[in-house]
């Protein structure tokens, strides 16, 4: 009985999400409006032991109405974001499952590299989104790439944002819904970041901005808010 009932806590120590897993799943359930469970687990591959942590997600309008595989890649970014340095470390793998509200399952599985190098460049969105609610136009079209940076295009980005906003009111908020890759023209691959903007009178612009993968970037590779993303 004794070693029945210390496999009994174990099993439930170890089922436990800690404070900062807690805290990002938590995140994750207010951003999508969804509902959220975990598990963590081993698989033998190769004879090599393998630890996952499963996040599994359902009874979100948002989720259901938004594209899998770009989203799915941004709940994993919230959660490694809230994780410790230690417990990015620990787990090999991190599973992503959505239920939609059709009973449809969606699984996507990422890798603490990949994460880690989003995490980096996410913070390229963050600044650019903030420069957007400061009004401070022309500093975000000066995130572009000198590469592809023109003093006209610095212009012609204010205004269109000056138009939007005399539209629909300030900008009062935004926020990050997606994280994925992309390769324009078969060039160099890309990460993008897509979200929306939300306007004083309630209206929403879909954006999206693009980073080089490379995490010494410190210069956008493209954005784009004609409300495509």
């Amino acid at each position: 009985m004794k070693t029945i009932l210390t496999i009994l806590i174990f099993s439930l120590l170890f089922a436990c999400a800690t404070e900062t897993q807690q805290k990002g799943l938590d995140e994750i359930a207010n951003h999508y409006k969804a509902s959220t469970s975990f598990s963590k687990g081993f698989q033998t591959i190769d004879s090599k032991t393998l630890s996952n942590f499963k996040v599994q997600l359902s009874d979100s309008e948002m989720l259901d109405s938004l594209k899998s595989g770009v989203t799915l890649s941004n709940v994993a970014l919230i959660l490694f974001k809230n994780l410790t340095v230690e417990e990015r470390k620990k787990y090999d793998y991190f599973y992503i499952e959505h239920i939609k509200k059709n009973s449809d399952t969606i699984k996507y599985i990422f890798t603490p590299n990949s994460l880690n190098a989003g995490l980096i460049q996410s913070k390229l969105f963050t600044d650019f989104s903030d420069k957007l609610l400061a009004k401070e136009y022309k500093l975000a079209a000066k995130m572009l790439d000198p590469i592809y940076y023109q003093e006209e295009s610095e212009d012609s980005f204010t205004n269109y944002v000056t138009n939007l906003t005399n539209k629909h009111g300030e900008i009062m908020d935004y926020k990050r819904t997606g994280f994925g890759t992309i390769e324009p023209n078969k060039g160099e691959l890309m990460y993008s970041f897509n979200g929306f903007l939300t306007f004083a009178d309630g209206y929403k612009r879909n954006y999206i901005i693009m980073t080089s993968q490379k995490t010494n970037g410190e210069f956008l590779l493209g954005y784009n808010l004609e409300g495509k993303s």
